[in-house]
């Protein structure tokens, strides 16, 4: 029996962009990756207008959209 290796992927993510999706893109091509977890933080965030607020639950949106056609990621707000 292999023993499961992932790879755990964490940060604000408010909001996530292209290079964090690059990262786990190119995670996810390692066959010696067999799951990716990317952890979000829960700490809410705001723009530099300080009107828009990034909260875990977008991020965790975002990264659903990002990531739907990679069955290896796994998103956790943590």
């Amino acid at each position: 029996m292999k023993n499961k290796t992932i790879a755990v992927f964490p940060g604000g993510f408010k909001p996530p962009h292209n290079g964090h999706f690059i990262a786990v893109e190119e995670l996810s091509k390692l066959e010696s990756i067999d799951e990716i977890r990317v952890v979000i933080s829960p700490k809410s965030r705001f723009d530099l207008s300080n009107k828009i607020e990034f909260d875990a639950n977008i991020s965790s949106q975002i990264w659903e959209i990002f990531c739907k056609d990679i069955p290896k990621v796994n998103i956790i707000i943590s």
